[in-house]
């Protein structure tokens, strides 16, 4: 964030600086006295911000036309924080214009606030960083990024509002879309900004884990179980994943499946376990593996 302070007491600039700083120590502040004389630089200071507030009680006591500052500010929609009356009493304050009667006031408004201030500025970004890019704020955009494993677009969609359980226009979830095309980075971020794990595709009914066991990612389907994936789904043609992976031969999956609560004797649609499938395409290693999570039938 750019602050830039318009203030008559250094003391209090200071202060302020201070207390913005230990807010955030990478936040970039700008003061300038109200009683100095104009120059290019401050015009530079005043073109730069991203937030400004205006520490004055009169007009007169800046040497530019303090009216014109703000009107500047707010064709920008830079918010602007000021113990200065602007505005009548009926409308002090305005969507980009906070009037505060003490300095007090507003120091304690803009501390209080920081972090919803700050969020503000990074989705303001992001969609100024999308829109000079040409890239539009759409799920289906989203999804391409996802896909492709664009981590530094995908952060900005994200600060620009993007839900991460939005879903493309097939239904299918991001979650799913970065596992089918094995982006494990963009997994792990999605899960750690509140995706939904267990939420299930519209095409095929399959959960991500399901996604990751079927495209046989070992990896995958690792981090996807120790992230807590529910166990026993069963996809829209009745099968389960351990169905899926003793049909693809994968040994390794079908094993973390069965240690971590896959029942090797739930029945599909035709009627057939995982278990009897392993058994009747002679797949002896698996079929094995699941004999002793099997319950024996009477």
């Amino acid at each position: 964030m750019n602050w830039l302070v318009i203030a008559n007491n250094a003391v209090k600039a200071e202060e302020l600086e201070k207390k913005l700083l230990l807010n955030d120590s990478r936040t970039v502040i700008n003061i300038i006295d109200s009683g100095s004389n104009a120059a290019d630089s401050t015009l530079l200071l005043i073109s730069r911000a991203d937030h400004c507030i205006i520490l004055l009680n009169n007009k007169n006591e800046y040497t530019y036309d303090i009216s014109t500052v703000i009107g500047y500010f707010l064709g920008k929609k830079v918010p602007v924080y000021t113990t200065l009356e602007i505005f009548p009493e009926s409308s002090r304050i305005s969507a980009f214009v906070m009037y505060f009667p003490t300095i007090e006031l507003l120091f304690s408004h803009i501390i209080s606030n920081y972090k919803k201030i700050a969020g503000a500025q990074s989705k303001k970004e992001s969609f100024e960083y999308l829109f000079k890019n040409g890239i539009p704020f759409t799920p289906a955009c989203f999804g391409l990024f996802i896909a492709k494993g664009r981590l530094d677009v995908c952060r900005k969609y994200f600060q620009a509002g993007m839900n991460v359980n939005v879903r493309d226009g097939e239904g299918t979830p991001m979650l799913n879309v970065a596992t089918r095309h094995e982006q494990k980075e963009c997994i792990a971020w999605l899960l750690d900004n509140g995706a939904d794990i267990d939420a299930v595709s519209a095409d095929r009914g399959y959960t991500a884990l399901m996604d990751a066991v079927w495209r046989g990612n070992e990896e995958i389907t690792e981090l996807l179980i120790k992230r807590g994936s529910k166990m026993n789904t069963v996809n829209k043609e009745g099968q389960t994943m351990l169905v899926l992976a003793v049909g693809a031969g994968h040994e390794n999956i079908c094993r973390m499946l069965v240690e971590h609560g896959e029942n090797p004797d739930v029945k599909d649609s035709m009627g057939m376990s995982a278990y009897e499938y392993a058994n009747l395409f002679k797949k002896g290693n698996i079929a094995g593996l699941l004999k002793k999570y099997h319950k024996q039938q009477g």
